[in-house]
């Protein structure tokens, strides 16, 4: 029982070290493009991040909406929008307490 306590120990210890090593080397980047982070904050309950950045005009003029279970983007300013198959994409759906994460035009 103390070698399972300790070995968990070493593996809490272990994953702090990694997300505090990950969280230095994405803050580090200029440009980190989209990114996704899950995590698990308790035994019942996970949480997740997404981001998206753009280089080009028409990559920036986009925003994320979360509606009806899907995290999806659109345009900030639809006048300004170049090409809609290159921007405009479900990003997150969810399903009976899943998620699903893809870059699929809608």
């Amino acid at each position: 029982m103390l070698y399972i306590m300790s070995s968990m120990r070493f593996m809490i210890t272990e994953a702090q070290r990694l997300a505090e090593h990950n969280l230095k080397t994405l803050s580090e980047n200029d440009y980190p493009g989209r990114g996704i982070v899950l995590g698990r904050f308790d035994q019942d309950h996970w949480g997740g991040l997404y981001w998206i950045m753009g280089r080009s005009p028409n990559s920036r003029n986009r925003c994320l909406r979360y509606e009806n279970e899907i995290l999806r983007t659109e345009p900030a300013d639809p006048a300004l929008v170049e090409d809609p198959s290159l921007i405009l994409y479900n990003a997150i759906l969810g399903l009976n307490n899943a998620a699903t994460l893809y870059n699929q035009s809608t």
